[in-house]
This record gives structure tokens, C-alpha cells and sequence, in this order.
């Protein structure tokens, strides 16, 4: 793993665990302005953690395994039978 990859990684991890704190304080907060800031916050990191996952995509970085038509049946059959 090279330099900026590992910096990007890093970044990708920072966002994922912003966006959970801002979701949670979207959740819990009472006081409507807040709420709406909690909110702007979440959709805001949001959008820059997609462009981030694109951008290591786009370079190879962050590859998503394609999984078997079997497996998602396997899954999507235990998740219908109430796991």
C-alpha cells in the first residue's frame, strides 16, 4: 500500500466514523436547530465520503468483491425465513 493510498484509507475511515457521529446526534438531539445541523453535518459527509470511495475506486484502492448469484440467495433465503 503506497502513501496516498494509505492517507486516503485513512480519510475514508475518518469520514465513516463522522458520518456515525453525526447520525447519532441526529437522533438524539432535542433541540430542532440542533437537529437540523446534526443533519446538514450527515448529508454533507456523506457526499464527501462518496466522492473519496469513488476517487479510491477509480484508482483501484478500494475494490468491491462481486459476490455469487448463490450467496445472495443463500442470504436473501434466511433473511425471508426470519434468519
Amino acid at each position: 500500500m503506497n502513501k496516498d493510498e494509505l492517507i486516503m484509507m485513512d480519510v475514508l475511515s475518518l469520514l465513516k466514523g463522522l458520518c456515525d457521529l453525526y447520525m447519532h446526534g441526529a437522533t438524539e438531539a432535542a433541540c430542532p436547530k440542533v437537529n437540523t445541523a446534526f443533519k446538514q453535518a450527515l448529508s454533507d459527509t456523506l457526499t464527501l465520503q462518496k466522492e473519496v470511495f469513488d476517487a479510491m475506486e477509480q484508482k483501484g484502492w478500494y475494490k468491491i468483491p462481486s459476490e455469487t448469484q448463490k450467496n445472495i440467495d443463500k442470504v436473501v433465503k434466511k433473511f425471508a425465513a426470519g434468519c
